[in-house]
C-alpha cells in the first residue's frame, strides 16, 4: 500500500480525489503608480483591514444558523414554496464559530520594473480568515497613471515634439528629460531630411530608450519621437528664392505669361464652403420651380 501511495504521489494518480481546505474569497485591490515608478520599480505600502481568528481560540454561537448547525433555505417553484434544510456553511454544522477580530495591516507591495498596466501581484493568505478555511489571497492590480509628456505602448514610449521647417531640412537637436531624470540629447543624422507620413506626422525612434521590458529589465523598448512640423506663417521673397535654389525647384516654363490667369490661394473652411454652395443651389432650384410654375399658369 505504501508503494502504491508513493507511485500515486509521483505520477499524480489519486491525488485529485483528495479535496483541499476551502479558501475564503480573494480580495482585489488596485494600486496606482506613475510612469516614473514603473520605469525604476517601486515598493509601495498597501493598508488593508481583514478579519482573523481570535488567538484566544474562544468560540461563540453561530449567528448564521443561531447555533442550530443547520440553515433553512426557501425554494420557490412557481406557486409552490419548499423549505430545504442544509448544513450551515459558516460553522460546518457545529453551531459554534471561532471568535473573530478585525485587524489592520500594511502590506509591502513591490512593483517590478516595466510592469504592464493591469499586471496582477498576488499576496497569499492575506484575505479574511474563517473557521476550517484557508485564507484567500490579496490580488493587487497595477494601474498606470497618465503622464503629461510620455505615452506608453507595451515597452515603447512615445514623446510628442514640434520642430520648425528649418530643423526638418537642416537637422535638429533637442533635450529629452527621461523618466529616471536622465537628459538625452537627441539629434538627427547629418544630412537627414524629415519626411512626413500620410498622417502629416514624422516618426523617428531612439533605439533602446523606451521602458524596461518586464521580467527582462536589462533590455528596453524604443523611444519614438512624434514630430509635428511647424511651418512659417509668411516667408520673404529672398528666403523663398534661396529655398527654391537649395531644393532645385525651377520656375514653370513653356507657357506664355500673357496666357496665364494669376490667382492666389486663401484659407477657406471646406465644411462652410459646402454648406454655402448647397444653400445657393437650393435657392436657384426654388427660383427655377417658381418660373416654370408661372409659365404653366399662363398656358392654362
Amino acid at each position: 500500500a505504501n508503494d502504491q501511495d508513493l507511485l500515486s504521489h509521483i505520477f499524480g494518480k489519486g491525488s485529485r480525489n483528495k479535496p483541499g481546505r476551502p479558501k475564503t474569497q480573494d480580495v482585489v485591490r488596485p494600486i496606482w503608480v506613475t510612469l516614473e515608478e514603473l520605469y525604476t520599480g517601486v515598493n509601495r505600502k498597501l493598508p488593508i483591514a481583514r478579519k482573523v481568528l481570535d488567538p484566544s481560540g474562544e468560540s461563540c454561537k453561530c449567528d448564521a444558523c443561531d447555533g442550530r448547525g443547520v440553515a433553512i433555505q426557501v425554494l420557490r417553484m412557481g406557486p409552490m414554496v419548499r423549505q430545504v434544510q442544509q448544513t450551515c456553511e459558516k460553522c460546518s454544522g457545529k453551531g459554534r464559530c471561532h471568535k473573530m477580530q478585525n485587524v489592520r495591516e500594511v502590506l509591502e507591495v513591490f512593483v517590478e520594473k516595466g510592469s504592464p498596466n493591469g499586471h496582477k501581484i498576488t499576496i497569499h493568505g492575506k484575505a479574511d480568515e474563517a473557521d476550517g478555511c484557508e485564507a484567500g489571497d490579496v490580488v493587487v492590480v497595477v494601474r498606470e497613471q497618465d503622464h503629461p509628456k510620455f505615452m506608453r505602448k507595451e515597452a515603447d514610449l512615445y514623446y510628442s515634439v514640434e520642430l520648425s521647417l528649418s530643423e526638418a531640412l537642416n537637422g535638429f537637436r533637442l533635450v529629452v528629460q527621461h523618466l529616471d531624470d536622465r537628459k538625452l540629447l537627441v539629434r538627427s543624422k547629418p544630412g537627414e531630411v524629415l519626411r512626413p507620413r500620410r498622417s502629416g506626422l514624422v516618426l523617428k525612434a531612439v533605439k533602446g530608450a523606451g521602458m524596461p521590458i518586464h521580467q527582462d529589465p536589462f533590455n528596453f523598448g524604443n523611444l519614438f519621437l512624434v514630430v509635428t512640423l511647424r511651418f512659417p506663417e509668411v516667408m520673404s521673397e529672398a528666403t523663398g528664392t534661396a529655398l527654391k535654389s537649395m531644393m532645385g525647384i525651377k520656375e514653370t516654363a513653356g507657357e506664355s505669361q500673357e496666357d496665364l490667369e494669376e490667382v492666389f490661394c486663401e484659407n477657406i473652411d471646406p465644411l462652410s464652403s459646402a454648406k454655402s454652395s448647397k444653400k445657393v443651389t437650393t435657392q436657384a432650384y426654388d427660383e427655377d420651380e417658381e418660373h416654370h410654375h408661372g409659365i404653366e399658369c399662363k398656358h392654362q
